[in-house]
């Protein structure tokens, strides 16, 4: 049965952010369908939400593909069946955040649970101690709870709000209704609850439906930029990213303030049980403020009409300095200024160093990537490797090019800053000159770094060898 017929439905495009990404809103008595397309950690996502008047949206479809063409087509097809027929434009703004989120619940007076505390920043500090010394990467699999890469915040915030009862709450994607502690469904009335979060049947029904309900984009719309300082900058900060390799989550878990180090976690698409990865930081472009950046939870404060997120600048560390022309002073590589501004002064490693130890953390990704690639070919031809499988997980490469394309751009910048140091620029064109044989042709290092800035590589395994290397 049809959840909305769409024959008379209005389109709602506008401006586009990237090429990949897609977003549509169609209307008809009173009834909403919000379908985003979009381009996150290597992979062409497609969801749909619909939402009835007087109720929460509800997630009809989520579906992730390798290629575009796959998603578009499929798009189109999920359309037509649901009663539209008209042209599909895919071009649209998903990074338009909306001005105040209402808070919506469908049964007043029940809740998830009572928030009997406030979020100050003793409470951010114990967050923060919170995520360095319990979470460990098999945390999620271990209760047996699905993420992506926007998952991770969203339930570590969820989950502590739960155990320390306090307030929480997310905008949710498509909807843009703010979905908190005390928003409660109709259908989740009924749930047995329990002392233990994780045995509470209530709580991770609402955990599991707001981890659906939200991606990297909308949690733009849930954070705030911070000060990168030693004060600010502490596990439970999360990093975002939009670019034309699609968008990204990940989240601090360690912080070496005097040295301007710090580790990170992250997961992946599709929504599975997984162990987390642990990432490395290296991005030589400064973000601007609708690409995310370095940003912290915004608190939830109690209105008249509900709850609501308190302004950015009511928040401890707000600032937008990340995003300043000034902050990059003294270098064109993001990731060494976001080093300098934790330890408090400028970066004394030597250039000439941090080249040769670049390019051999940037060979120490592509080597390994030439024989993944020949033995994902060989099984793909007999195997499935769609994205969601085993093989697919095993052999396909999005996550690695994303961060081989980041290292690139950081070993390029090092030449850059340093345009008359000739031992620099000797031992990169070395690098960039070496030779090698990869998909039946030989070729250099320049060439591939080339295709990978370019977009002409895949991390698609059921492609060719040479497809994947870019030729």
């Amino acid at each position: 049965m049809r959840f909305l017929q769409l024959a008379a439905f209005v389109l709602t495009a506008v401006t586009s952010f990237v090429s990949q990404a897609a977003s549509w809103k169609y209307e008809n008595g009173g009834q909403t369908l919000h379908v985003f397309l979009d381009y996150e950690s290597g992979l062409y996502n497609l969801r749909a939400y619909a939402v009835k008047p007087g109720e929460l949206q509800t997630l009809l479809q989520e579906r992730t593909f390798a290629q575009a063409s796959e998603a578009r087509q499929h798009a189109k097809e999920f359309l037509s069946e649901n009663g539209w027929t008209g042209a599909v434009s895919f071009e649209a703004n998903l990074t338009e955040k909306p001005s105040a989120p209402e808070f919506a619940t469908e049964v007043t007076g029940s809740v998830i649970w009572t928030a009997t505390k406030k979020w100050n920043q003793e409470w951010e500090r114990k967050f923060s101690h919170w995520i360095q010394t319990e979470i460990d990467l098999s945390f999620f699999s271990r209760y047996n709870i699905k993420t992506d890469c926007a998952d991770v915040i969203v339930g570590l915030r969820w989950i502590f709000s739960r155990i320390h009862s306090l307030p929480v709450g997310n905008a949710l994607a498509g909807s843009g209704q703010l979905f908190t502690h005390e928003s409660m469904r109709k259908s989740w009335v009924g749930l047995p609850r329990h002392a233990n979060w994780y045995q509470d049947a209530l709580f991770m029904t609402a955990l599991d439906y707001v981890m659906d309900n939200t991606f990297t984009r909308s949690i733009l719309w849930d954070g705030y930029p911070i000060s990168i300082s030693a004060k600010a900058f502490v596990p439970g900060t999360f990093h975002l990213e939009f670019h034309s390799a699609g968008g990204h989550t990940m989240i601090v878990n360690e912080v070496d303030a005097t040295g301007g180090r710090f580790g990170l976690i992250q997961s992946t698409l599709p929504r599975e049980v997984r162990d987390l990865g642990a990432a490395e930081y290296q991005h030589a472009s400064q973000p601007q403020r609708a690409d995310g950046g370095f940003l912290r939870m915004r608190w939830l404060e109690k209105t008249a009409k509900g709850w609501a997120f308190a302004d950015e600048n009511k928040h401890p560390d707000y600032s937008i300095e990340q995003y300043s022309p000034a902050f990059m002073s003294g270098t064109s590589n993001f990731s060494n200024a976001v080093r300098s501004h934790l330890s408090g002064h400028a970066s004394q490693s030597n250039p000439y160093s941090e080249l040769i130890a670049g390019m051999e953390t940037l060979w120490g990704k592509i080597e390994p990537r030439l024989k993944l690639v020949q033995e994902g070919y060989s099984v793909c031809q007999v195997s499935d490797c769609r994205p969601g499988t085993r093989n697919w997980d095993q052999y396909s490469t999005p996550g690695r090019d994303s961060h081989i394309k980041e290292m690139i751009r950081y070993v390029q910048g090092i030449v850059r800053d340093n345009p008359r140091d000739g031992q620099i620029a000797s031992a990169y064109s070395q690098f960039a000159g070496y030779r090698m044989d990869v998909a039946d042709r030989s070729t250099t290092l320049g060439e591939l770094m080339d295709n990978f800035l370019k977009g002409r590589t895949s991390g698609d395994p059921r492609v060719s060898v040479a497809r994947r290397w870019g030729f």
